[in-house]
């Protein structure tokens, strides 16, 4: 049976001010690192639920983190841009996820536009590669898209509906 409910977040602080929705799926008798993932530009964290779920009863202590502005994440005082992402939010949901699970380390797993976000805060940062034991990117890409007035207001335009729907539909 698919579990259609996310567990109740736990909200932590970006580094700029933004309240992110970490949901973990427990499993606290793991022996293997943590498993972070995250979603893509246009949706949230009701995408990976299922895979955690499955992961969980695998045997991995699964979080799904939730991008500033997405679901139950808020922005703070800013709009942010990928790199934001990639350098304020990155860094404290590792802290975050390494603090409850004393794990060294984690798997980060990502779809689309969130995978380019370890990614990013790696070539930024490569001295702390070994808060990775694994890195796993799947269907991510990025393009130019939102360089001209037109294209952006094509991508509030998809962010509004999300936000009036609850989802992006298919």
């Amino acid at each position: 049976m698919i579990n259609n409910f996310l567990p109740a977040p736990m909200y932590i602080k970006s580094a700029k001010g933004g309240k992110l929705a970490l949901y973990r799926f427990e499993n606290e008798s793991s022996a293997y690192p943590p498993i972070i993932m995250t979603h893509g530009t246009f949706s949230n964290a009701s995408i990976c639920k299922e895979l955690a779920t499955f992961l969980q009863k695998e045997g991995f202590d699964c979080w799904i983190y939730e991008w500033s502005g997405h679901g139950k994440s808020a922005y703070g005082d800013f709009r942010p841009d990928a790199e934001d992402y990639a350098l304020n939010d990155v860094p404290a949901v590792l802290k975050a996820v390494r603090q409850n699970t004393k794990h060294e380390n984690c798997i980060w797993v990502a779809h689309s536009g969130g995978g380019f976000l370890p990614l990013m805060y790696l070539a930024r940062n490569p001295q702390r590669q070994k808060e990775f034991q694994a890195l796993v990117t799947l269907g991510s890409q990025t393009t130019g898209a939102g360089k001209t007035l037109a294209q952006k207001f094509n991508i509030a335009m998809v962010m509004l509906l999300i936000k009036l729907l609850g989802y992006m539909p298919g």
